[in-house]
Formats: C-alpha cells, structure tokens, sequence
C-alpha cells in the first residue's frame, strides 16, 4: 500500500513497477497454464473467465473510477478478444498525460456514468448461464465484448 502514495519518488516508483511487474508475470503464468490444459478437446482458457483488475485507477490519490480490468479467456463462451475497449476516450476525445489535474479527473470521478464494473461481472454472469436482469448497480451487459 505505501508503495502506491509515491509522491512521485523515483525510488518508490522503481519499486512500485518492480512490484506490478511482478504481478501481471503471475497473471500470464496463470494464463499459460489454463491455455496448456486441454479438457474436452479445448485449452481450459476458452472455458474460463479470467478477470484481473484492481479497486484503484490511481492509487497514489485512492481514484477508484474508471478502473482498468483485463477480461481474459472465454472464447468458448462467446468473447471477442484482442481489443481495448475504453469508455472514456469517447466522452473525452484524448488523454492529456501533461495535465496532472484531468488524469487525477479521470481517475476519481467516472467519465462516462454507464460504464461500470458491475456491467462487466452482468456480462460475465451472462456469459456463465446466470439469468439475472442486474447485478449490483448495473445498467446493462457489455457488447462490445461479445463476439
């Protein structure tokens, strides 16, 4: 958690990406071996939802809109896969990475209100044969996802 309110120190940002570096190995580690395992005739991974994330966008201010996730797996389940689908870039037109203040903007307060995780885990629900209308504060599956 201290690693995360980095003030900017290079040190503690050298450790942080050391450490996040870490993490996302784990996950492609985790990635490989479901795709390595055949179970009736497929790589387990087409038959797996694998979903990574965090509670945080920026955790250096606890900014927790517009979080970024990886949905991985699935294409048995119907998933199109290979693309970034970003909810924001439509609402805001470009990133401006020079402008600490709108990347802090971004970060704590959704851009887009439609665009939440709870629509993700409907669509994931969905995609599992869970017949629900809504979970949690969902307003609606996402389709951009579906193949």
């Amino acid at each position: 958690h201290g690693l995360s309110h980095h003030n900017g120190d290079p040190e503690q940002l050298r450790r942080l990406t050391q450490t996040d570096t870490f993490l996302i190995e784990q996950f492609s580690y985790f990635l490989d071996q479901l795709k390595a395992h055949q179970e009736e005739g497929q790589a387990l991974l087409d038959s797996t939802q694998v979903l990574w994330g965090s509670g945080m966008a920026y955790g250096h201010s606890h900014g927790n809109a517009n979080l970024p996730m990886i949905l991985a797996g699935g294409r048995a389940l119907g998933y199109q896969h290979g693309q970034h689908v970003d909810f924001n870039l439509p609402k805001i037109g470009q990133y401006n990475v020079a402008d600490a203040s709108g990347h802090y903007q971004v970060c704590s307060r959704p851009v887009d209100s439609e665009a939440r995780v709870s629509n993700l885990l409907l669509t994931m629900l969905h995609r599992s044969d869970v017949e629900t209308e809504q979970f949690q504060d969902s307003v609606k599956p996402i389709s951009e996802l579906l193949a």
